[in-house]
């Protein structure tokens, strides 16, 4: 019996004064910890920077709208004859684009978002005269933005001259 006592506290005190043993499980287990801890900080990090950079591309997005919107109206606003040239750039941020103006919004699509913007109410036609219920606007092309009267009916007339 004192030779099977012997041997337990044997093994016992081999158990307990391994140092290495329990400094390499500390180490592990901090170790986990922090690599928990730096995911959760790069993850938070890295959502941060994607907003700013998505909020820059609004910006942009919204910066052209503006512009477009306010030519549409404008020439909306004066007499018949008046006309603008508009030039959409080519990308936003390296997307191409193009812009949906109906009746009485302009809403900008890109690969990822879409904006609105109001405008005054239009009829709109096409070069040969027909009426459409909406026209495309591409990025990097240039348009003629004119106001026309034909038959006693006034209405907004796009025309890509590049």
């Amino acid at each position: 019996m004192d030779r099977l006592v012997g041997t337990i506290n044997s093994i016992n005190s081999k158990i307990f004064t391994d140092k290495k043993a329990v400094i390499s499980m500390d180490f592990l287990f901090s170790f986990f910890i922090l690599i928990i801890l730096s995911t959760i900080v790069f993850g938070f990090v890295y959502s941060n920077l994607s907003n700013i950079y998505s909020d820059n591309e609004n910006i942009e997005e919204r910066l052209i709208l503006d512009s477009l919107a306010s030519e549409i109206n404008k020439v909306s606003s004066k007499d018949s004859g008046y006309s603008t040239v508009i030039h959409l750039k080519s990308e936003v941020f390296g997307y191409p684009y193009y812009i949906r103006v109906n009746k009485n919004t302009i809403t900008l699509y890109d690969n990822f978002n879409r904006a609105d913007a109001r405008i005054y109410p239009i009829i709109i036609k096409n070069k040969y005269g027909n009426s459409l219920s909406y026209i495309n606007l591409y990025s990097g092309s240039d348009y003629k933005v004119s106001k026309e009267m034909k038959n006693n009916q006034t209405f907004i007339l796009f025309v890509q001259i590049s």
